[in-house]
């Protein structure tokens, strides 16, 4: 569930509370593709956690100003766990992660970064830094899905069972 957005002192739009909060896609879009623009970056989301859950992705994590108050984000961030997902299927947009990831942001509208290297199990920092609010000291919260899971895409995958 989404919990409400909360105010931080300094920080212009309201936030995630701290903490990882579990949720789905049709949560997701409930809470946060309310108008166009944020329908459009939904739309865009959806392709992304699709993509990931035919490979196999279990764990994602959404990030940015589409998860605040913010009424035209930019983009959002999600930070992906690459453990058990199948190399080759996944897309190939998800392993080119230099910036400025135009190619992501062409295909999904957002930026998608592993929660690990790729290379190695050596863990990186996303998920600790999708929880800091920039430039300050706070902590804000973000959503998890688990994309093989998600009831958004169980039916497509029931029927061709």
């Amino acid at each position: 569930m989404i919990p409400s957005l909360i105010s931080l002192q300094g920080n212009h739009d309201a936030v995630l509370p701290e903490g990882i909060h579990e949720t789905t896609l049709l949560e997701v879009e409930d809470s946060f593709a309310f108008n166009p623009r944020r329908k459009f970056l939904f739309g865009g989301l959806v392709g992304g956690v699709q993509a990931l859950s035919v490979a196999g992705c279990r764990k994602l994590y959404i990030n940015g100003s589409f998860v605040t108050s913010k009424i035209e984000p930019g983009d959002y961030d999600v930070a992906w766990d690459p453990e058990g997902v199948n190399a080759q299927i996944l897309d190939p947009v998800f392993i080119d992660i230099q910036p400025p990831r135009l190619t992501q942001k062409a295909k999904y509208r957002g930026e998608f970064l592993p929660t690990k290297l790729l290379q190695s199990n050596k863990d990186t920092y996303m998920v600790k830094f999708f929880q800091q609010v920039r430039n300050t000291s706070f902590s804000k919260g973000i959503l998890r899905i688990d994309p093989v899971n998600d009831p958004w895409f169980r039916s497509e995958r029931d029927d061709t069972d």
